[in-house]
């Protein structure tokens, strides 16, 4: 992480460093300027989100003003808010307000890149070099053997069916990155990772990981998609949680991953 020093004399700023946020993958620090206004350090490029979060700002969006930015690292506005319980069933009202934060995506891409859903494709038929390294499942067990070779079947079969490309993608539209409040939705944070493509991949991600907790967002995006595009979405995310579990988390955390992962994937149309 860059030091709040070092950040202070790039950018003739003022932050003084006020503590680490819990959990995460990548790590944060909550920066406070002279003014008392709470800032978050994340040691992450900022890509496209400040042009992306000004976009959607203007639509009434709540999504964080990105401050600076340099080589690796971003700072971003601290959002109202906390993120939704993972284990719990988020209410009627969040739900249905995160479908029409959706819809604010829309069209609203900030970048000539038309190549959706070609990124996902890749992933699952290719991998990445820094995640989503399909060796790691072909290395591991039986099952995430047949977990890949079932997700990958269903992104050959079904990607030609996707043909939206031109919405904002956050790309990380995990309960971790939704603030609420009084079952108001304060914030959406953490745009490092979006990019050009079908906004419903978004909520394709709250679907794997809410699983029937999110029956009502799964119809939402198989009505629009058919649970064909649904299923090379969610294989995507597949791949992509259970190769990261194998080489960053417990034996017990990959395992529960892997198990959770192939019995969406056995469903797969």
């Amino acid at each position: 992480m860059l030091d709040v020093r070092v950040l202070n004399e790039r950018h003739g700023s003022n932050f003084v460093a006020a503590g680490a946020y819990a959990g995460g993958e990548i790590g944060a620090t909550r920066l406070v300027d002279r003014h008392g206004r709470r800032f978050v350090l994340k040691g992450q490029a900022a890509s496209l989100a400040p042009a992306t979060t000004e976009a959607l700002r203007a639509q009434g969006y709540p999504a964080p003003c990105y401050v600076l930015w340099g080589d690796g690292y971003h700072v971003q506005e601290e959002l109202p808010g906390a993120p939704i319980e993972t284990s719990a069933r988020a209410p009627a009202r969040i739900t249905q307000r995160l479908l029409e934060l959706n819809e604010l995506q829309a069209g609203r891409a900030v970048d000539a890149d038309g190549s959706w859903p070609q990124r996902v494709v890749e992933s699952v038929l290719v991998g990445f070099t820094d995640y989503m390294v399909l060796a790691t499942l072909e290395q591991h067990s039986e099952d995430t053997r047949n977990l890949l070779r079932l997700c990958q079947r269903a992104v050959e079969r079904h990607a030609g069916g996707l043909s939206t490309t031109r919405d904002i993608v956050h790309w990380d539209f995990t309960y971790h990155n939704i603030l609420c409040a009084e079952d108001l939705v304060t914030g959406v944070i953490d745009w490092g990772g979006t990019c050009s493509g079908d906004r419903l991949f978004d909520l394709a991600t709250i679907v794997y990981y809410a699983g029937d907790a999110a029956l009502k967002v799964s119809r939402y995006v198989a009505d629009r998609i058919g649970p064909e595009g649904l299923s090379v979405y969610l294989a995507h995310l597949a791949i992509r949680q259970c190769a990261w579990s194998l080489r960053r988390h417990t034996a017990t955390a990959a395992d529960h991953a892997v198990s959770h992962a192939l019995r969406l994937a056995l469903r797969f149309p």
